[in-house]
């Protein structure tokens, strides 16, 4: 997944304009309007998202203090342009982020300067202020899209864990190494005699990539047999998923109902009893 991050501001002449853009030189100047015009449409501060042509935005507009702006206050909006949707949990990832980058420009008393230049006071007396509150806000939104990047990487890695725990072989593998190891020849055998269809080596090398299993002293000059290994805390996990689905299917086997025709009825007059308790006045 592709991020560019984008800082506009508010500029009394010109309208909504874009301040910087990070990695630069990749922001299309067609996408500049788009942004202005997001700009434009906000009211107050909050965290909001927009899709244009095949890119997504999670923005979000606030104020800073400023002694130069009318009213005392200048308007900024950040936001990620990503070229495909963000999850969810990405979206609340970013959206803490940028609470705590607009937080950070607010302790800076002097930052307002950043936004001033090309105007009067740039050319007056201030020019080496405008000219550090610059480079300090551009360091910042790099450090910010470094801190986005890892965010967006650690859900990607969780969700690759998560998925890959849902597995019903590779629960059985952690299962079986949470044992005791065992040889990869001894596995391999096991493995294809339970799951004929499955790539063994494919899954092994998915479970040792994800760092979920490992081998004593790999690319040593051990001889073999070698054996897969199971880090204690997977060995925990692998232990609480299986308890979790053995108590799951306990739960269905004991509330199950194999007639047809009791679940229908059953069904039926539970209706009856919603329809009872919603039109009868309620006593508190």
């Amino acid at each position: 997944m592709q991020i560019l991050l984008v800082l506009s501001y508010f500029d009394r002449k010109m309208g909504p304009s874009v301040f910087y853009s990070y990695p630069e030189h990749k922001f299309k100047e067609e996408n500049a309007t788009v942004i202005a015009n997001l700009m434009d449409q906000v009211i107050s501060e909050g965290f909001f998202t927009h899709s244009f042509n095949s890119s997504y935005t999670l923005n979000y507009y606030f104020e800073i203090d400023s002694m130069w702006a009318r009213g005392n206050k200048e308007f900024l909006m950040i936001s990620i342009i990503f070229n495909q949707p963000p999850s969810l949990e990405t979206e609340k990832a970013v959206f803490n982020l940028c609470i705590e980058f607009s937080e950070w420009l607010k302790t800076k008393k002097e930052i307002f300067t950043a936004f001033y230049e090309g105007t009067n006071l740039y050319n007056q007396n201030y020019k080496k202020e405008i000219k550090y509150s610059i480079q300090l806000v551009k360091s910042w939104i790099k450090e910010f899209n470094s801190a986005v990047l890892d965010e967006i990487q650690g859900k990607l890695e969780e969700e690759n864990i998560i998925s890959l725990l849902e597995r019903n072989d590779v629960i059985q593998v952690l299962e079986l190494l949470g044992i005791k190891p065992v040889p990869i020849k001894d596995l391999k055998v096991w493995y294809n005699e339970k799951f004929p269809h499955n790539n063994f080596h494919k899954m092994l090398t998915t479970l040792f990539r994800n760092h979920l299993v490992f081998i004593p002293d790999i690319g040593g000059r051990r001889k073999p047999p070698f054996k897969i290994q199971i880090k204690k805390e997977v060995k925990t996990i692998a232990g609480l998923i299986s308890l979790k689905n053995r108590l799951i299917k306990k739960y269905l086997k004991n509330n199950q109902i194999k007639d047809n025709n009791i679940l229908e009825r059953n069904t039926k007059e539970f209706h009856k009893f919603l329809e009872k308790v919603f039109s009868e006045k309620q006593v508190i």
